[in-house]
């Protein structure tokens, strides 16, 4: 099993007041072919930074998030977009290997308790009969935005957004898509009348593309210098945006339609707290460490509906949550992508690590290659923390 080691890092969260946060109205700079086939989400999950809101003292019990009958992302395809080109070069270089290693890994595994398959929402008519999975990186992406200003607005990301999947720089959207947007330093967004690295570290919203759910994450620049390097998290830079980057996938995955709701608790979203918000929101100071040595990323801890817990896993510890810890490893490749001629050939490095228990052998094999193409491992087999190429 293909597993990442998690770190846990505490992050702020909403309170009460903040539950869910209104949208300004459009500015009018959307064109109409833009506007025709789009319906902007109204509402976002903000992530408030430390000095915005007051830590999250309340007291977990179990069941804390009731499910209202909106839809999940069953099997999340997450496409890292960059705003740009001046994306900060650390960002641009983990996120897309976070994305991959964080969906493929036991952090996402016991979301399964978050299923919708059979469940009725609280208001007694049927759910979204979905059932949670793991995803994995569908793309990395870095588009030229036509929007150039430096202060921009959630209704102008959207309709920016459509206009890249128009344009074919970005693959449309399905029900399991997750367009995570990596803004670069320099540029301020404004949600329901806050701005980024004033009041918020990120969010996560919805809106509707030809009658298709489009599900976003909002990323600003956690760089020093934007404010958000003293408001979100406690980590180096890079990790404090692993950590935001978790806490909004974990959300937009169980709560999936939240962009879409009105000024009232209730349908379309799904799990949700009316005075905690998200499964995020509720951990704001709970961490823990998984694993060993190996590649580790560092994430936020989520909310366990069935312990009251805040956890990273289920299968090999985490928080509170405990677990016994078993054999497991991390694979990590030097190259995602490489261009090959007619009759040539290339290479890439796969590496290895033990994230907890012994180093038991790992069987390497090579699948979806494009007809007439051939691959193989040398060596094919190698104990967890060899490599082979």
């Amino acid at each position: 099993m293909r597993t990442m080691m998690l770190v846990a890092l505490t992050l702020m969260a909403c309170g009460p007041q903040d539950a869910v946060v209104g949208q300004q109205p459009g500015d009018g700079k959307e064109t109409d072919s833009v506007k025709d086939d789009l319906v902007f989400g109204s509402r976002v999950r903000q992530l408030p930074m430390r000095a915005a809101t007051p830590s999250n003292t309340a007291a977990l019990t179990t069941n804390m998030l009731k499910y209202y009958g909106g839809k999940v992302i069953a099997n999340a395809q997450v496409l890292n977009v960059n705003w740009g080109g001046a994306v900060n070069a650390q960002v641009r270089s983990k996120l897309p290997a976070f994305y991959q290693g964080v969906l493929n890994s036991p952090y996402v595994d016991w979301l399964t308790e978050y299923d919708t398959a059979g469940r009725s929402g609280l208001d007694g008519q049927p759910g979204s009969n979905q059932t949670i999975g793991r995803g994995a990186l569908a793309g990395d992406f870095t588009i030229t935005p036509t929007l150039t200003a430096t202060s921009i607005s959630d209704t102008q990301i959207q309709a920016e957004l459509s206009r890249q999947i128009n344009a074919g720089a970005l693959p449309a959207p399905t029900d399991n898509t997750y367009y995570a947007i990596n803004f670069p330093k320099g540029v301020r967004i404004s949600q329901g009348g806050t701005f980024s690295c004033q009041a918020f570290c990120a969010y996560h919203g919805t809106f509707t593309k030809s009658g298709q759910n489009v599900y976003y994450g909002v990323l600003p620049s956690l760089e020093a210098g934007t404010g958000c390097e003293s408001g979100c998290g406690s980590a180096s830079m890079v990790d404090n945006a692993t950590a935001v980057a978790s806490h909004e996938l974990v959300e937009a995955i169980t709560d999936a339609e939240v962009g879409l709701g009105g000024a009232s608790v209730g349908r379309p979203l799904a799990w949700y707290n009316t005075q905690q918000g998200e499964i995020g929101d509720l951990c704001t100071s709970q961490g823990t460490v998984l694993g060993g040595d190996g590649v580790t990323y560092t994430v936020q801890t989520e909310y366990d509906n069935v312990t009251g817990k805040c956890i990273v896993s289920k299968s090999t510890g985490g928080g509170t949550g405990g677990g016994t810890a078993s054999n497991d490893f991390s694979l990590a490749v030097n190259a995602t992508a490489a261009a090959v001629s007619a009759g040539g050939s290339t290479s890439v490095t796969v590496s290895t690590a033990v994230l907890s228990g012994a180093a038991a052998p790992v069987t390497l094999s090579v699948t979806g290659l494009p007809a007439g193409v051939t691959g193989s491992f040398a060596p094919a087999s190698v104990p967890a923390g060899g490599s082979a190429t």
